[in-house]
């Protein structure tokens, strides 16, 4: 038996393949800690390997290598010595003196609590071996030890590389000690040429049919769960054949590919014949292979192998569930019920100690809530996920409300209403979690987790009487000591309810509790799943503490029946029985066995694998869905986005970096992004809603303001004023005013230096040529100070959409030279008394700023034109060359109008339209960046 200890874990190698992990057998390959740790079969070895270099080989009988990196050097201690490169101090004792015997030594590293009889050396050195000269001769000869050393023997080619002398010596120890056994020298001589074949030599043929060969004697060991053999020779299991250079990465049914570019060397082994892969340990034809749970294999039987989602998967044979039900009724995972009264906060189940498995932890709080109730806040803790349940409220993942049905980024946890009362949570590793308003919980953990567990739910080990261990490992007798070794915070009185006892009345009659072990009641059918006898015991505790007994008794009975169906069985219609009758919300009835996963919002079918029982509760009506806890028409059904659901009109920030804001209308979520318009160059402009002209006027004007209805959102005004450009008929913006501030930067009238902050409202600051004005409501303004001027406001600034004698209106939040910002380009050109007009030159001085000052509304007939383009267009094709470096932006911003206004600027300032080149270039790049691409 060979122990290996590292990070926490401990992996034991019984001989001939037997594995166990911290006590629980298991089944080469498998990985551990997220594949920190391999183990795998690798010709007649098992191998464990770690990825900071540590790698441990055991032949299962008697020959070890352990194998690690330099950085070791100097840190090791134990039989293998110091790693110093000084063989002279390699028997150092755990008490650190060196000493000459290796008894001494070797007894220093004896490991505690190993009080095997016989086990205590009873000589040193090569006195243990007795040998006479004869038998030393006789075993050095050719036909035994010798064989490793003859210069024209099968091990030759390794000399150079690995000297045999200390080998001989050892063989000849070791068959002095057995009497000259034969499989003792074969076991000798495999060391060697498994030496040899790891440094890539490979020895010639030395095993034979009368020597060494492949028959073998088996020893049955039934000291474990699992058989084990003792292998005297070395066998080959059925349905595979001895190779003496086979590959070290045998196929497996976890990698049949495996011996596709093996980094191993090749060594002798026994090869599973064709058609057949490795599997624990035998050859078993494909269809036969197990499957993988957790990152460890099981053979086929030790799970349940199933097709999910397309995939073969792996799930344990046998779970166990614990309930906890009521103020403070619990039974556990190994079916132990006691009562305990509730804390600030509980652990209801979480792993202890090492796991090879997913840790999870579960826990309950009773928050306070006014001076008088509690709110009951169930968590969920697992791979770094915190999912909190507010019984009745909401639900948060990681700190962020949430809608049902949830999923994980990566779908290891998936949470859905399963009724209009009951949340499960379902995770990939096999444990689930349910809830049933206000006081049914039930936690569901696979076999796998079978003695690691502890909290209220006891350690699932299938014993009873040791379920009330502390979080310390101290095992007590009172639930109350129990339960308070499991709490966290403080048992002040605000923590722990007043609870009104009624104890005149007869509750365990068959009107009350007595009716769950009554002959005559409607729960008969359960009682070989459920002991009703200990079902009425904690209903009597309940409903003692209760002032609506009659209330709380139809709350036990429904807990019961839960647990009935949970188990598979079939129950009559006790609520007619027992005047429980239950008032279902609108659009919704009763049914005693209804589906656990209803056809729900949005995709109108369940949107995970169902493979729970059924249970009882309200269902939604034929032609309604299920909409958290309410049944609506699909039509009123929201979004599932991402894993995440997400209301119809839902309003809500996507991706890493919020690069848009979408809006859920039921079919989808479509993103609903920031307006942003411009005014660059002639000047061309580019409203909200994608909408190109130009307009030439050099007056003030009125670029984008709030208009309509306003309620909710901040006032603003962006003014740009004029100017004609070179002596030409056209103009570009050379002042911009904001909330009627002029813009030099000049804020009220006072010059100011940049940055300049106000009360973190409003911030401005400048960053190289441009100047950017940002305020905490979303809007943001851009000015390089002579040719382009960039707007964007937040989504909420969007169209307002009203119904007027059935007639849908949609009306714009902000108006201007920019637009009315409701998603329709055609209808841009409305001017401030709410006229819509068709012409640029109209439409722009409708918006000038009344004022004494001399300019004029556009160049009308005579704006300028360009009758020989083709120098500007030859410099500006640079913006829609489908091989140049604006190509990659193609798809999301059309290059077009930007190539048109680049020509039209250019060719109208001839020879100095160079610095207009570089502004209209620098214009389409910033409509890049504005749709998040990196240029």
């Amino acid at each position: 038996m060979l122990n290996i200890f590292v990070l926490f874990i401990c992996v034991t190698i019984f001989l001939l393949s037997c594995l166990q992990v911290n006590g629980n057998f298991a089944t080469a390959p498998f990985s551990l800690r997220n594949g920190t740790i391999q183990v795998y079969q690798s010709g007649f070895s098992v191998i464990v390997s770690t990825d900071f270099g540590v790698m441990v080989s055991y032949d299962m009988y008697s020959y070890v290598t352990i194998s690690v990196p330099y950085t070791y050097q100097n840190s090791t201690c134990g039989l293998c010595g110091d790693f110093n490169n000084h063989p002279g101090d390699d028997f150092r004792t755990r008490q650190g003196e060196v000493v000459s015997s290796d008894v001494v030594f070797a007894n220093s590293w004896k490991v505690s609590g190993d009080d095997e009889p016989g086990c205590e050396a009873q000589c040193g050195g090569l006195a243990c071996a007795g040998c006479t000269a004869d038998q030393n001769a006789l075993y050095r000869n050719d036909a035994h030890c010798g064989i490793l050393q003859n210069s024209t023997g099968p091990f030759a080619a390794c000399h150079q590389q690995l000297s045999p002398g200390s080998f001989v010596d050892s063989c000849v120890f070791d068959l002095c000690v057995s009497g000259g056994y034969q499989p003792i020298l074969c076991q000798a001589l495999n060391v060697y040429s498994s030496q040899c074949q790891q440094n890539g030599i490979q020895p010639g043929r030395w095993r034979s049919s009368g020597f060494c060969g492949m028959s073998f004697i088996l020893l049955n060991v039934q000291n474990f769960e699992h058989e084990c053999f003792l292998c005297l020779e070395i066998p080959c299991p059925a349905n595979s054949h001895y190779e003496a250079q086979a590959t070290g990465c045998p196929p497996t049914c976890v990698n049949p590919n495996s011996d596709q570019n093996c980094p191993l060397p090749n060594q002798e082994s026994c090869v599973c014949d064709s058609g057949y892969l490795l599997s624990g340990g035998v050859c078993v034809p494909h269809a036969d292979c197990g499957c993988s749970f957790e990152g460890r294999y099981y053979r086929s039987g030790e799970t349940s192998c199933r097709v999910q989602d397309g995939e073969r998967g792996c799930t344990p044979n046998s779970f166990a569930t614990c309930w906890i039900r009521g103020p403070g009724s619990y039974h556990t995972f190994d079916g132990l019920m006691y009562q305990y009264p509730g804390a600030c906060r509980l652990t209801l189940a979480n792993v202890v100690g090492s796991s090879n498995h997913s840790h999870f932890m579960v826990t309950v709080e009773k928050v306070p809530k006014g001076l008088q109730s509690f709110s009951n806040v169930l968590k969920f803790e697992a791979e770094g996920t915190l999912v909190v349940i507010d019984i009745c409220t909401c639900f948060k993942v990681d700190g962020q409300l949430i809608r049902l049905p949830f999923s994980s980024g990566s779908n290891r946890i998936r949470i859905f209403q399963s009724s209009t009362h009951s949340i499960i949570l379902r995770t990939t590793f096999g444990v689930t979690l349910q809830t049933v308003w206000p006081h049914f919980v039930a936690i569901t953990a696979p076999s796998v987790y079978s003695g690691s567990l502890g909290g209220l739910c006891g350690n699932y080990n299938d014993d009873q009487r040791d379920e009330f261990h502390t979080p310390n490992g101290t095992l007590v007798s009172d639930s109350q000591v129990f339960g308070d070794s499991w709490r966290t915070g403080s048992l002040a009185d605000h923590c722990v309810e007043s609870r009104y006892r009624n104890s005149a009345t007869n509750f365990s009659s068959s009107e009350y509790c007595g009716v769950l072990s009554s002959h005559t009641g409607p729960f008969t059918s359960c009682w070989g799943a459920v002991d009703p006898e200990q079902q009425v015991d904690a209903c009597v505790e309940i409903i003692q503490g209760s002032r609506d007994p009659s209330s709380t008794l139809c709350d036990v009975l429904r807990d019961y029946a839960l647990v009935c169906q949970h188990k598979g069985v079939s129950l009559g219609q006790w609520r007619n029985k027992t005047g429980c009758d239950l008032t279902c919300p609108s659009n919704s009835h009763y049914e005693l066995c209804g589906s656990s996963c209803p056809s729900s919002c949005p995709s109108l079918s369940f949107p995970f694998t169902c493979d729970t029982q059924c249970q009882e509760g309200c269902q939604c009506n034929s032609g309604f869905v299920l909409n958290g806890n309410q049944c609506v028409p699909p039509t009123s059904c929201g979004c599932y986005h991402e894993g995440r659901y997400r209301q119809a009109g839902e309003q809500f920030w996507n991706g890493e970096e919020c690069q848009s804001f979408c809006t859920c209308n039921g079919f989808g979520c479509h993103p609903n992004p920031h307006g942003t318009c411009s005014a660059s160059g002639d000047p061309h402009y580019r409203t909200f809603d994608g909408k190109v002209y130009d307009f030439q006027g050099t007056c003030r004007y009125v670029l984008a303001t709030v208009c309509n209805e306003t309620d909710g959102l901040h006032h603003f005004s962006v003014k740009a004023k004029n100017e004609p450009w070179m002596g030409l008929p056209v103009s570009i913006t050379a002042e911009l005013f904001i909330q009627q501030t002029p813009f030099y930067p000049q804020v009220n009238g006072i010059t100011r230096n940049l940055p300049v902050v106000f009360n973190g409202s409003l911030s401005i600051f400048g960053s190289g040529s441009r100047t950017f004005v940002n305020a905490d409501f979303g809007l943001s303004v851009m000015y390089d100070g002579l040719y382009t001027v960039t707007i964007s406001v937040p989504p909420n600034y969007r169209y307002l959409k009203s119904d007027l004698m059935h007639v849908i209106i949609i009306r714009g939040k902000v108006c201007g030279l920019c637009g009315n910002f409701n998603g329709n380009p055609n209808d841009d050109f409305h001017t401030p008394s709410g006229a819509l007009v068709n012409i640029p030159d109209t439409f722009g001085a409708s918006w000038k700023v009344p004022g004494n000052y001399t300019c004029s509304d556009g160049c009308g007939s005579s704006c300028p034109q360009c009758n020989d383009d083709q120098t500007a267009r030859s410099q500006c094709e640079v913006i829609q060359a489908a091989d140049g470096p604006f190509s990659f932006c193609h798809e999301e911003v059309d290059p077009a109008p930007y190539f048109s206004d680049c020509v039209f600027d250019v060719c109208v300032a001839g020879n100095r339209g160079s610095d207009l080149l570089c502004r209209a270039l620098e214009t389409y790049v910033r409509a890049c960046q504005n749709t998040f691409l990196c240029v």
